[in-house]
């Protein structure tokens, strides 16, 4: 009788244990989800350990060979192999000449890592890892590297995926669109410099900065801008005759209201190209007002060289009420003296009577 409960004692036992083995290697390995479909793969780090084995416990890495290697077992090829799957190789090799009743557990301490490389005019080029368990786009993967620097070319950047032609997309596209592109591992994504870094345009002459002023990534600099960049005029700067010299040696003349208000602005510069505004010729240039004016004396020419009779009288302070408007004496040196009539003046106002450096005009007195 006591043989007969010994027997099936030891049945009931190894019942037990053989069942736990096997509730053991039916439990998932991983978490749900995605990383339940995980495949291992080269880079991986696993960590196994045998149920009241401490001394089998191992960290290993999947070497390019895709073994790993375990105290005993020695190398095992694990990749391709789910969690499960590799547990259950692993098991298996130590149930046969090792433990008769092996309890495996193997889980991934470390994921092998995939990367795109993003390089040339980003602000941290190099290598952009790909999620674990989700995509990586062309547009978070430039968005990852810092974003583009303002050198970079915003027109052709080059995505060259690993099995596949090389393809150009605008800067503007891959904000807006650039979700939609998946990149892979070994994809490359270069952004190349604008061809107009370090182009400049020479500002010279009379402006408040002279120097050069950088034409921006995307090649548009204007006119205007350029000046505006330098300061703008100085003081004895000519309205009248900034010259844009090209750097193929053609020549342009345009007015300061043109530049600002009219289409001359609007030109685009070039690199090489230069701006020079020379001194006005009229500065330190003046005319007399002297007679019946509230203020006779020295009146400055304008810069721009445009000075007619009403605005000499008008800077001299006006006409008194003595003032003989009728009898305006106009010097001139190397020609005789003329006599000018305001009120005639003002009747051909669209025809104004310019006056030179050096001129005098003599208000007289009326008698009456």
């Amino acid at each position: 009788m006591n043989q007969f409960f010994t027997s099936l004692s030891l049945a009931l036992t190894a019942f037990i244990v053989s069942s736990s083995s096997l509730l053991a290697q039916e439990a998932p390995p991983v978490k749900a989800g995605l990383r339940e479909a995980y495949v291992l793969r080269p880079n991986d780090v696993v960590e196994l350990s045998v149920y009241e084995e401490p001394d089998l416990t191992k960290i290993a890495t999947i070497l390019k060979t895709g073994e790993a290697s375990f105290p005993l077992i020695g190398s095992v090829n694990l990749e391709g192999l789910s969690l499960g799957e590799a547990a259950e190789k692993i098991r298996a090799l130590y149930a046969a000449d090792y433990i008769r009743y092996p309890r495996v557990n193997l889980s991934v301490s470390e994921y092998a890592v995939d990367f795109v490389n993003v390089i040339g005019m980003v602000t941290n080029p190099g290598k952009v890892p790909i999620p674990q368990f989700s995509d990586l786009d062309l547009r978070a993967a430039v968005a990852n590297a810092g974003g583009l620097t303002p050198l970079a070319d915003r027109e052709k950047i080059v995505y060259n995926p690993i099995g596949g032609e090389a393809q150009e997309y605008s800067y503007d596209f891959i904000r807006q669109k650039g979700d939609t592109i998946i990149l892979k591992s070994g994809d490359q994504v270069v952004v190349r410099e604008s061809p107009f870094a370090g182009k400049t345009v020479l500002v010279s002459g009379e402006v408040i900065k002279p120097g050069t002023v950088s034409i921006p990534a995307d090649g548009n600099l204007e006119l205007a801008s350029a000046l505006a960049q330098a300061g703008g005029l100085g003081e004895e700067a000519d309205p009248g005759a900034i010259q844009l010299i090209r750097a193929d040696g053609g020549t342009s003349s345009y007015t300061y209201e043109s530049v600002e208000k009219g289409e001359a602005g609007k030109i685009r510069l070039r690199g090489g190209d230069r701006l020079n505004i020379p001194k006005s010729r009229f500065v330190n240039a003046v005319v007399s007002v002297i007679g019946q004016v509230a203020k006779p004396g020295i009146v400055k020419f304008p810069l721009d060289g445009k000075l007619d009779v009403f605005r000499a009288l008008a800077m001299a302070g006006g006409t008194t009420e003595l003032a003989n408007e009728k009898k305006i004496i106009l010097s001139r040196p190397g020609e005789a003296p003329r006599t000018l009539s305001l009120n005639k003046l003002r009747e051909n106002k669209n025809q104004p009577f310019w006056l030179f450096p050096s001129d005098e005009l003599k208000v007289t007195e009326r008698w009456f």
